[in-house]
C-alpha cells in the first residue's frame, strides 16, 4: 500500500513537471531552441523560476524539483552565479521536507556541489561531496550505483585540488565498485578507467595512464560503437598523454581523428569540438607547427565564447593557450595582452589565490622575464612562489615548480644567496615528486649549475652536471 502511494505521488509530481515545463516553453520556437538563443532561455528560465515560487509555493517536492531543473539548466549554460538560487532553493526545501538522510537531500548537495566546483569554489564544494556520499552510503548501502557516482564526484575534487594521491584511491576505490555493480564490460567502468588515467597523467605516470586510457577507449569501442561521442574524448585524451610523453605526432593523430569523429556527430559549436581544437592546437605548437596551432586555437576561443559568454573559466583556458603559441610565435607584445587578459579573467572568475590564476600569473611574469622587464616579473613570481602551498596540497609538484621559477628571476636579478635558497627548496621537492629525470626536474638542476657558476663555484656546479 505504502509502494502504491508513493508510485502515485511520483507519477502524480511527474506530470505537474511536465505541464509545468511545457507552458512555459510554448513561448520559445523551436528554431529558437535548437540554435541555443541564451538570451531566450535565460529570459525563460527567469520566468520559470518567478512562476515556482508563485504557483507552487504549497507543492515543495515539485518546486524542489524545478528548482533543480532550472539550476541545472543555468549551470549547462554557463550562467553560475544564476544557477546558485535555484540549487541552494532546491536543497533547503528538501531537507525541510525529508531531513537529512534522504536520497533527494543528497542529489541536490551533489548538484550544487558540481555548481560550486565549476565556479572553482572547490573549499565549498567538497564538504557537499562528501556529505552526498555519507548519507548515500547509509541510506542507499555500498553497493548501489549513487554511491558509485558520488565517489566519482569527489574524486574529481580531489583531482581539482592537486590532491592527486587521494583522488587516485578514491578512483581506484569507485572502479572496483563499479566492477562489482555492472560486471567488467560496462560504460561506466570504461568512465572510471578513464578518470583514474587523467589522475595518473597528473601524476606522471604516463605509462600507467595510457594504459587505463587504451583499456576505457578499447571497451568503449566494443560498446558504443567507433563513431561515438564518448570515443572521440577518450582519444583526445590519449592524444593529450602521448603529448606529455613527448610523442606528438601520435597525439596529433588521434586529436584528428576525435575531433572528426566529434565535427561527424556533434554540433560545429559543441563544447566537446572546442576542447579537442585546444587540446590539438598545443600538440601542433610543441611540434612548431604555430600557425595551424594558432588557427586551431582561435577557433577553440571563438567557439568557448560564443556558448559561455566572455566570462567564463573555459574562455580563459582557450587565452592561456593562445597566449603561450604568439609568445612562441615572437610576437611578445601580443602574447603579453593576451596573458594579462587570461590573467584578469582568472582573477574574476576563480579569485587571486586559486591554482589556474597562479598558473596564468606565473605565465605572465615568465614572458616579462623574457622581455626582460624583471622589475615587474619578480613580485609576481614571488606571489606565486608563496601563494602555491595553500592553492596545492602538501608535496604537489606544481607549488614546487613556481618556487624554482621565482629562484631563476632572482638569480637573473643576481640576488644569488636568495636565488639558491629558492632554487634548492624546489629542486628537492621536485625530485621527491617526480624524479630527477623528470623535465621539471632537470629544468631546474640546470639552473642551478648556472647560478653555481655565476657565483665563482665550480665545485658546486659540478654537482648538477646533467648526466649523460
Amino acid at each position: 500500500e505504502e509502494a502504491q502511494r508513493q508510485a502515485q505521488t511520483a507519477a502524480y509530481t511527474a506530470e505537474r513537471i511536465s505541464r509545468f515545463l511545457q507552458d512555459m516553453l510554448s513561448s520559445v520556437s523551436p528554431e529558437k531552441a535548437r540554435g541555443r538563443d541564451v538570451t531566450i532561455l535565460r529570459e525563460l528560465l527567469e520566468t520559470a523560476a518567478r512562476r515556482v515560487e508563485k504557483d507552487l509555493i504549497l507543492e515543495p517536492e515539485i518546486a524542489a524539483a524545478l528548482h533543480t531543473t532550472i539550476g541545472d539548466t543555468y549551470r549547462s549554460l554557463g550562467l553560475y552565479d544564476e544557477a546558485e538560487p535555484s540549487l541552494r532553493a532546491a536543497l533547503s526545501l528538501r531537507r525541510e521536507l525529508y531531513g537529512d538522510e534522504h536520497k533527494d537531500v543528497a542529489e541536490s548537495m551533489n548538484n550544487l556541489a558540481i555548481l560550486l566546483k565549476a565556479k572553482g569554489d572547490l573549499q565549498g564544494a567538497e564538504p557537499l561531496y562528501r556529505q552526498a556520499l555519507d548519507i548515500n552510503r547509509r541510506v542507499l548501502g555500498e553497493d548501489h550505483p549513487y554511491v558509485a557516482i558520488a565517489m566519482n564526484n569527489l574524486a574529481g575534487l580531489l583531482k581539482g585540488k592537486g590532491d592527486y594521491e587521494a583522488a587516485e584511491a578514491l578512483y581506484r576505490e569507485t572502479l572496483a565498485a563499479t566492477r562489482r555493480l555492472y560486471g567488467d564490460e560496462h560504460r561506466n567502468v570504461a568512465r572510471t578507467l578513464h578518470n583514474l588515467a587523467g589522475v595518473l597523467k597528473l601524476m606522471h605516470d604516463y605509462a600507467g595512464a595510457e594504459e587505463l586510457c587504451r583499456e576505457s577507449l578499447d571497451m568503449n569501442r566494443r560498446l558504443l560503437g567507433d563513431e561515438h561521442p564518448r570515443v572521440a574524448d577518450h582519444l583526445v585524451s590519449l592524444a593529450l598523454i602521448l603529448k606529455d610523453r613527448g610523442e606528438y605526432a601520435a597525439g596529433e593523430a588521434l586529436c584528428r581523428e576525435g575531433l572528426g569523429i566529434q565535427r561527424k556527430v556533434l554540433r560545429p559549436d559543441h563544447p566537446h569540438v572546442a576542447r579537442s581544437l585546444n587540446a590539438l592546437s598545443m600538440l601542433l605548437r610543441e611540434q612548431g607547427k604555430l600557425e595551424e596551432a594558432e588557427t586551431a586555437c582561435r577557433e577553440a576561443l571563438s567557439i568557448r565564447r560564443k556558448r559561455f559568454g566572455d566570462e567564463h573559466a573555459a574562455v580563459a583556458t582557450s587565452l592561456n593557450s593562445l597566449g603561450r603559441i604568439v609568445e612562441k610565435q615572437g610576437d611578445l607584445a601580443a602574447a603579453e595582452a593576451i596573458h594579462r587578459e587570461a590573467l584578469e579573467l582568472r582573477r574574476r572568475l576563480l579569485g587571486s589565490a586559486h591554482r589556474d590564476t597562479l598558473t596564468s600569473m606565473n605565465n605572465l611574469a615568465s614572458l616579462l622575464l623574457e622581455r626582460g622587464d624583471l622589475s615587474e616579473a619578480e613580485p609576481m613570481f614571488q606571489e606565486c612562489a608563496d601563494a602555491a602551498p595553500g592553492a596545492f596540497p602538501r608535496g604537489n609538484w606544481r607549488a614546487a615548480a613556481f618556487q624554482a621559477d621565482y629562484g631563476y628571476c632572482l638569480m637573473k636579478l643576481e640576488r644569488f644567496d636568495e636565488a639558491e635558497s629558492q632554487l634548492l627548496e624546489g629542486y628537492g621537492k621536485l625530485e621527491d615528486a617526480l624524479g630527477d629525470q623528470a623535465v621539471e626536474t632537470r629544468e631546474v638542476r640546470a639552473y642551478l649549475f648556472d647560478l653555481y657558476n655565476l657565483m665563482g663555484m665550480p665545485g658546486k656546479a659540478e654537482r648538477y652536471v646533467e648526466p649523460q
